[in-house]
């Protein structure tokens, strides 16, 4: 094993605390400062004879250096029990303590590694490097909540710690905690602005914050027309206006460009409100819109709304109509920050399913034979997920008319409709090889917009479960599609 490659600038650590420290400190410090000098050499049985050399009382750094040789000859055992001599052993600073803590990680030793950085905090409780270390450790074992709590006291003992920072980011993205990732990766970013790690750290959550359909969604003509004159048509001079999930803040302008007296815009993505604000003061909006970073659950009237709104604006839908939570959302804000006789855009959707033949949308969802290997089994893993894509991209047949399945009033509250059976007669012999659905949004008594495949091509396009096997089906013989729905998603199924 290559000692570079495996414990890279953690032997550049040990050389240096060695050198700064060995000779005042360290009785054996010669003896490690050649011990390091044979390993960078990959003289290891070298190094090890040296260091089994007959000596008294074996100081920790000795013991951090057998750790170091055990590993690097495949030996854990002799590794792991190194490590942990180390913990305890004389001459155990706190820089020691903490590299034989590194050490432990980078060997995957993670218990050992934890309970170094606690011995080297206990001898130094403001050691920002044995908390990062900690947190790292902890990230590696899956507890968010230890290495969060870890990192980010790191970050406070050591604000001039980039790796900490980022380390910290990292975390937040994962527990995805994005507003709170990319605040570590900006702090990174100025105290290195071309450090690769912070960089590629917020690219990853600008991907989970900004989906790739947000600039198609803003491009969407058929989108951005029928709300404009929507919002229009509902909108009036002395007119108080809400609009969640504001984004950029296109619809809000939309309002107050309508004649709105303000326009409130609440946006949950931190960055997304930032740049909202950006938006709308270069439009010359600043005195007409305010941009609140909050979730319409934190919102309260008094506090962040001066009164209830007459009109609520909630564009949150996917292209399975639910995925954005748009029910329980609009039920909370109705109820909470408008007026009684609130006008909601849009203030309701239908939902419409029918079963399809193409082959060619199965199989980009399913394997059967590759290179001659029979792979089937792999199938049993394909969630039970809808696909967004246009069907006008794919040779395909209807099966059957268009059936609504589901409709919605916003606000909805009801719960006795969740779960419906329908007779689907097919209109000819074949294979039915999936289920396309799509929604029309009522968004005012005379405006609408639809994500049919027989209407224009909007940004949502359609919904497609594919099944797991493929049914034949008979000309007027009945099949069974089941619908159902639990505020947040729409599942499809069919049946003979």
């Amino acid at each position: 094993m290559d000692p570079k490659t495996k414990f890279g600038e953690l032997l550049i650590d040990f050389e240096v605390i060695a050198k700064e420290h060995g000779l005042a400190r360290l009785t054996a410090g010669e003896k490690i400062l050649k011990t390091l000098k044979l390993i960078e050499n990959n003289k290891i049985k070298d190094a090890q004879s040296l260091l089994d050399q007959p000596s008294g009382e074996i100081p920790s750094p000795i013991y951090v250096l057998k750790g170091v040789l055990g590993k690097l000859q495949d030996d854990d055992s002799s590794s792991k029990y190194n490590f942990r001599m180390a913990i305890n052993a004389t001459e155990a600073t706190a820089e020691i303590l903490c590299l034989n803590g590194d050490f432990s990680y980078s060997a995957d030793f993670l218990e050992i590694a934890i309970k170094s950085y606690n011995r080297s905090i206990e001898v130094s409780p403001l050691n920002s490097k044995a908390f990062l270390g900690r947190g790292l450790t902890y990230s590696k074992a899956g507890d968010v909540t230890g290495a969060i709590d870890n990192l980010l006291r790191a970050t406070v003992l050591n604000p001039e710690s980039d790796k900490a920072h980022i380390a910290l980011g990292d975390e937040y993205r994962t527990a995805n905690m994005t507003d709170s990732a990319l605040m570590c990766y900006r702090t990174a970013l100025k105290l290195d602005p071309k450090n690769s790690a912070a960089l590629s750290g917020m690219d990853q959550t600008l991907a989970l914050v900004l989906p790739h359909w947000h600039a198609s969604m803003l491009n969407d003509k058929e989108r951005n027309n029928a709300f404009d004159d929507a919002i229009s048509a509902a909108v009036k001079p002395g007119s108080l206006v809400l609009d969640i999930g504001t984004g950029t803040g296109l619809l809000a302008m939309m309002a107050s460009r309508a004649g709105a007296k303000h326009v409130l815009g609440c946006e949950s993505v931190g960055i997304l409100a930032e740049i909202a604000t950006k938006i709308i003061n270069q439009n010359g909006f600043e005195n007409k819109i305010s941009i609140i970073h909050k979730h319409s659950n934190n919102l309260k009237v008094g506090r962040d709304i001066n009164d209830k709104a007459d009109i609520l604006i909630a564009e949150l839908f996917d292209t399975g109509l639910l995925g954005e939570n748009v029910i329980p959302t609009i039920n909370d804000a109705t109820q909470r920050l408008c007026k009684p006789d609130v006008t909601v855009i849009p203030n309701g959707a239908k939902v419409y399913a029918m079963p399809i033949e193409s082959e060619e949308i199965y199989w980009e969802s399913r394997v059967e034979n590759a290179a001659g290997f029979d792979i089937r089994n792999f199938n049993q893993l394909r969630p039970n997920i809808y696909l967004q894509t246009s069907l006008s991209q794919y040779k395909w047949r209807m099966l059957s008319e268009p059936i609504q399945v589901f409709e919605f009033e916003f606000p909805y509250l009801k719960s006795a409709d969740r779960s419906k059976k329908y007779n689907v007669y097919p209109n000819s012999d074949g294979t039915a090889h999936g289920i396309v659905f799509w929604f029309d949004l009522q968004l005012s008594e005379n405006i609408s917009l639809s994500t049919s495949p027989a209407a224009k091509e909007t940004h949502w396009k359609q919904s497609i479960y594919t099944l797991t096997e493929p049914l034949e089906v008979k000309q007027n013989e009945v099949i069974k599609l089941h619908a159902s729905h639990n505020q947040s998603k729409i599942t499809l199924s069919l049946e003979t």
